[in-house]
């Protein structure tokens, strides 16, 4: 069989992509016919000869023929493009198969917003949060976020991954500050209640139509301020503790929600969904990743180990749910 490996893509995750496309290609040569296939910053897909293979035309796969050479294509591109729908869109018109989530599933997950109201529709406890556009009426913002929330509190993008553009606002000076900052772009925050506790993460794998299954719970402790990308990718202080240390009770909720949620949005492959316990052992829902990182220090290949899956196995599984 013959797989064709993207990574790369447009977005702020870039860099974990192109480390993912690596490691997955260097596993799956193993077992299969693999091939790299970069996706550039301006959405051309380029082979191991520097060749373009496809490109994007008018929303559309134009070129592509040199694609359908590929059994499968698998998807390690990150944030915006990659995990967004738009690239979802593009095989699935262009009748590409390929691993994770179609592109509604992908959609949903990928707006913080919108899946926290699906997350809500299934009994989990969130964040209290606010939708914002971060427009130029400084004064305006400011008072709204005020009106709701009390400091400390978390700004993120609402369609971002890897953390990034993650901050913790602890004071009035720092709110005014951050949306000066950002004043103008038109972008869209999700401002949320600043929960304490032991950040907890899951993966799934499994199709949503069949049976799915939750990957080992891990708990993640950062000398940091929260789990942001430096401590992802680049603190050597950063523990992640797999299978957690936590009562079985809370790890079955971890991984019963985990399941929940991967289901209830349609989602396929592999999906990563993270988690707040507090102090009363309330559990907090947080998000859900549908294309998790792949790299050698990534969280859902150190849940697959501990499982019993080889690295190989573990994308082995990824493609064959594709398929």
């Amino acid at each position: 069989m013959k797989i064709g490996v993207l990574y790369g893509g447009p977005s702020a995750e870039r860099a974990v992509s192109l480390r993912s496309g690596q490691a997955v290609a260097e596993a799956l040569a193993a077992r299969y016919t693999v091939e790299l296939i970069e996706v550039t910053q301006n959405n051309q897909f380029v082979n191991e000869q520097h060749q373009v293979v496809a490109r994007c035309d008018q929303g559309k796969l134009a070129s592509y023929d040199y694609l359908t050479e590929f059994d499968v294509l698998f998807n390690a591109l990150h944030g915006t493009f990659g995990e967004d729908g738009q690239l979802q869109r593009l095989l699935d018109v262009a009748g590409l198969r390929y691993t994770g989530s179609g592109e509604q599933s992908s959609r949903l997950c990928m707006d913080k917003n919108k899946l926290n109201k699906t997350a809500r529709g299934l009994g989990f406890a969130l964040p209290v949060d606010q939708l914002i556009v971060l427009g130029d009426d400084i004064t305006y913002l400011v008072q709204a976020i005020e009106s709701v929330h009390e400091y400390p509190l978390v700004v993120k993008p609402n369609d971002s991954g890897s953390s990034v553009g993650v901050k913790m606002i602890y004071s009035h000076e720092d709110l005014v500050a951050f949306v000066a900052h950002e004043a103008g772009k038109n972008t869209e925050f999700l401002v949320q209640q600043c929960i304490v506790g032991r950040e907890l993460t899951c993966g799934v794998l499994g199709n949503s139509d069949s049976h799915v299954v939750a990957l080992p719970v891990v708990e993640i402790k950062t000398t940091a301020d929260f789990f942001d990308y430096d401590a992802k990718y680049h603190d050597t202080t950063t523990q992640e503790i797999c299978p957690a240390k936590i009562p079985v009770s809370i790890n079955e909720m971890v991984q019963q929600h985990a399941r929940q949620i991967h289901t209830a949005a349609g989602c396929a492959g592999l999906t990563r969904s993270d988690f707040i316990l507090d102090e009363n052992n309330i559990l907090y829902f947080l998000e859900t990743n549908t294309s998790p990182g792949l790299t050698p220090v990534s969280l859902c290949p150190k849940e697959a180990r501990a499982a019993g899956y080889a690295f190989v196995d573990f994308l082995d599984k990824i493609v064959q749910l594709a398929l």
